[in-house]
């Protein structure tokens, strides 16, 4: 199975498992391919968001009404580019917009509709957003992407490998080699400054 918009790479989970030979094997890659895929699809549920590419650049981005707050959108992604804001269907002008690329609020200095909005009344926009991807098969290169979401995917994919061991002291003094197949509180305690707070 390959990499499906992953969030570490397999020579990320490799080096944690300290077995950088295991792309020999094509069972073992593929095991380990698997366990990334799943592990960056649950940071996303953990954090009830995502952390890959988003292109609208064709169609548009329907802004939830929990992101809007005063005067301003605030986006779960850092913006590349936006060329066009929307109310009710309606082309805004660009002057009317303030924002910055690789911030995630866009502050309107025009006249705001009544918020809270009613049911008829949506916003949508036009543009890049969120953490640029090279390939869809590689983590993203972006500068932006947070370091504490691709260490967490690493440890939840080494967990769910069945490959990952633990160094622990024996009885008898020795080294043993434990299995760990819990997801490790690090992951957890990393993903909790991600995690959306409202919905």
């Amino acid at each position: 199975m390959a990499l499906s918009t992953p969030y570490c790479s397999l020579l990320d989970l490799q080096d944690e498992l300290k077995n950088n030979d295991s792309d020999t094997e094509a069972d073992v890659t593929t095991r380990h391919e698997n366990a990334i895929n799943r592990a960056s699809r649950m940071v996303d549920e953990w954090t009830h968001r995502d952390f890959t590419y988003h292109d609208h650049t064709s169609s548009m981005l329907t802004v939830e009404e929990c992101l809007v707050v005063g005067d301003s959108i605030y986006l779960r992604w850092p913006i590349k580019t936006l060329t066009q804001v929307y109310i009710d269907g309606e082309l805004k002008d660009a002057e009317d917009w303030k924002f910055e690329i690789n911030k995630k609020r866009v502050q309107y200095i025009s006249d705001w509709p009544a918020f809270p909005f009613d049911t008829s009344t949506f916003l949508q926009l036009k543009g890049t957003f969120g953490f640029t991807h090279a390939d869809l098969t590689e983590p993203p290169t972006d500068a932006l992407f947070p370091e504490g979401i691709r260490r967490a995917t690493v440890i939840i994919a080494a967990a769910i490998s069945g490959d990952y061991k633990k160094e622990v002291m024996g009885r008898e003094g020795g080294v043993d080699q434990l299995l760990v197949t819990d997801i490790p509180k690090e992951a957890k305690i990393l993903l909790r400054k991600y995690r959306r707070r409202f919905f």
